[in-house]
């Protein structure tokens, strides 16, 4: 098993990268954009929405590494219409 998961592995970082690179992009990526809602909002940014966001970017930082691939960009749709479902639930509360 662990032989397996170590060639999946190696096979994720021969087409995306490495992992420390990946999470370092993805890291300054969030980073930047929790800062720029605080800047305008004044407080931290909720918490509902970072996790939006880690999902879009954890895709975003794959196909910065694979941009023509396009099942990367199928994912960051799909996760833009997850996004808006539980947005549009949140709305029909109001």
């Amino acid at each position: 098993m662990r032989e397996k998961i170590s060639k999946t592995l190696e096979s994720r970082a021969s087409v995306y990268g490495d992992y420390p690179g990946g999470i370092r992009l993805r890291d300054t990526l969030m980073a930047a954009i929790e800062g720029r809602y605080e800047q305008i909002h004044e407080v931290p940014m909720p918490r509902i929405d970072i996790e939006h966001f880690r999902d879009i970017i954890e895709k975003i930082s794959r196909v910065a590494a694979t941009p023509r691939h396009i099942d990367s960009w199928y994912d960051i749709a799909g996760y833009a219409l997850l996004v808006e479902k539980d947005l549009q639930g949140d709305n029909e509360d109001e």
